[in-house]
């Protein structure tokens, strides 16, 4: 009976080891996951401001040939404001495009971060639970014997 209760104790240990593993991957896996979000989000930020600043272009652009059509000179004092306008708004979309995508990137790297500590910290507690298991059954079964 009292050998039982040695077996039991390192059966309960090995399943805690295991678990602690088990829980130790999943965080590990998951922090990788978050780490490839955090790229793909600064790398689609980027490629969204460059969009945008084509279409800045292209705005200011049409605006110069109907400016030109209308008889209306680049230099004129209106035509040179609404460009220049139009130049700063693309500008600011495109920059603002750029912090969302490091925002973003940043929160999933903090994320990647807290995952990969709460792997190791489920790892430490699996090997704990197991030590506390065994030290558990060796008291239970000098108790019996």
């Amino acid at each position: 009976m009292a050998q039982l209760m040695l077996y039991g104790a390192g059966a309960g240990a090995y399943g805690s080891v295991q678990a602690g593993n088990s829980l130790y991957d999943s965080g590990r896996a998951r922090a990788g996951i978050l780490r490839t979000n955090a790229n793909t989000s600064r790398a689609v930020a980027q490629m969204d401001a460059e969009e945008l600043q084509d279409r800045k272009e292209l705005t200011v652009s049409r605006a110069r040939a109907v400016a030109a059509a209308s008889g209306a000179g680049v230099s004129d004092n209106t035509v040179t404001k609404l460009i220049s306008e139009l130049e700063a708004e693309g500008n600011v979309q495109a920059l603002n495009r750029l912090w969302q995508g490091d925002m973003a990137y940043n929160d999933n790297m903090y994320q990647a971060n807290i995952a990969d500590n709460e792997a190791r910290a489920s790892k430490s507690a699996g090997w704990f639970g197991a030590v506390t298991t065994l030290m558990s059954g060796v008291s239970q079964y000098k108790a019996l014997t």
